[in-house]
């Protein structure tokens, strides 16, 4: 195969070649993933969520928005509801009110419960009622609609975590409908369950509308490097968050940072700008969680716990070996971005392993589509085995090394959304690059 094809002679446009869908969005729990991927609390908005799901190869024509807009209890209630839960319930109908002034939205209304008064479970935050429940329906509703040709959508892609919904993905592949189910993490070991999609953190910061620089990696970057930077910042004071008792701040260069309410001297104002040190970070719950970095009033010196890695290789979606002093070591990370060679921050200790803080290095350029955009369709068109093929990139015809899913049945012609894992590799001209979904549809005829 040549290093550059003439895909203009070979395909039609990108738009062309996008499969119509429906998306139907758990829009709390994507909105915790935004938050866990960005640092941004925000929901999606139609016109990024669309963007975000491009890439993938799939042009989104609807989407159904499930959320908690009406609260539980009405009437005469047994309590006055929390300040925490009517926050809540106030963001999600402002939400609810932006989508319904787009032709493309509906919105599935589930309820809101105010749980402040239930001792320590979730610290009393609100929780949503009947949404999974909502998400479920309507993925069979829109699948019979599909099948029976009432729908211009010829498939459905849930963007949720929750494995409750796992029944109406069966109903729906079971009449003929495919979905692909879409999240930062986790969806791809559900290999039996349904097909699946990554959401890179590029795609989490599209699905909000997230325009501000820095976000995802860039972000992370700039955390990794702040964290043992060892000289006094400036920070904002953005919000205090009650379930920690932290109060969360932002610095000008767009580091993220927290520190303990009580460390803090006179009144905590939102905006208020405070000198203090970086000394430590704060890694969040999840594996691939956004980290902040720690301040205090006073200075501690170099945070403890911290050392660079070297990234070696790719070892599946979201796990790369990382030469660590004289040991290759596992480390999960968010997909995509992060090449051989590239330094990177990690943070070790007995009770949570290795942890990924971001990477040291911007990541070189890399010359073809590339370049613009961390998610590319490959075509497989020398199938190897059952664990790698050769192919191309759609867009620009570069030869291409793919790993792909060990249960999918690769033929040629087989198309994947992947993401590149090293511009050159052992075999000659080509690179390599890792799948990040199931196998793709072919494109509308």
């Amino acid at each position: 195969m040549p290093r550059h094809l003439n895909t203009a002679s070979l395909h039609k446009t990108d738009h062309a070649r996008r499969m119509p869908m429906v998306a139907v969005v758990d829009a709390w729990n994507l909105r915790r993933q935004v938050m866990a991927s960005s640092g941004k609390p925000r929901h999606a908005t139609v016109d990024g969520l669309i963007g975000a799901l491009r890439p993938y190869g799939f042009e989104i024509k609807e989407v159904y928005f499930s959320l908690a807009t009406e609260p539980a209890q009405r009437g005469n209630g047994y309590k006055k509801q929390s300040t925490r839960f009517e926050d809540a319930l106030k963001k999600n109908q402002e939400a609810r009110a932006r989508w319904e002034r787009d032709p493309r939205a509906r919105v599935l209304n589930g309820r809101l419960s105010d749980r402040s008064d239930e001792g320590k479970i979730d610290d009393g935050q609100p929780a949503e009622k009947m949404v999974d429940v909502l998400c479920a329906v309507e993925i069979c509703r829109l699948a019979v609609a599909i099948r029976d040709g009432l729908h211009q959508a010829r498939g459905i892609i849930s963007v949720s975590r929750d494995m409750d919904i796992i029944p109406a993905y069966r109903f729906a592949e079971e009449i003929g409908v495919p979905v692909w189910v879409a999240a930062r993490d986790g969806v791809q070991w559900r290999h039996d369950d349904h097909r699946w999609l990554l959401l890179d953190e590029e795609a989490l910061a599209a699905s909000v509308d997230l325009r501000v620089k820095p976000h995802g990696h860039q972000l992370r970057m700039i955390i990794a490097q702040t964290c043992v930077a060892d000289t006094l910042q400036t920070m904002n004071i953005d919000y205090i968050d009650e379930t920690t008792h932290r109060i969360m701040l932002s610095g000008p260069a767009g580091s993220l940072g927290s520190m303990p309410a009580d460390r803090l001297s006179g009144k905590v104002l939102r905006g208020r700008r405070v000198d203090l040190w970086p000394v430590g970070v704060d890694l969040g719950r999840g594996q691939n969680d956004l980290p902040r970095v720690v301040y205090d009033v006073s200075r501690r010196g170099r945070p403890t716990g911290l050392d660079t890695a070297v990234v070696n290789r790719w070892l599946d979606e979201t796990s790369i070996e990382v030469r660590l002093g004289p040991k290759r070591r596992r480390l999960r990370v968010p997909p995509g971005f992060l090449l051989p060679g590239m330094s990177v921050m990690v943070h070790q200790d007995a009770s949570t392993g290795l942890r990924y803080v971001g990477s040291l290095d911007p990541r070189p350029s890399v010359p073809g589509v590339w370049q613009r955009k961390s998610v590319a369709t490959v075509q497989v068109t020398e199938p190897n085995g059952n664990l790698s093929s050769r192919g191309f990139v759609e867009a620009d015809g570069q030869p291409i090394e793919l790993k792909h899913p060990r249960q999918e049945n690769v033929e040629r012609g087989a198309r994947f959304p992947a993401f590149l894992t090293n511009p050159r590799s052992d075999r000659g001209s080509y690179g390599s690059a890792m799948s990040i979904g199931s196998r793709l549809p072919q494109p509308p005829t």
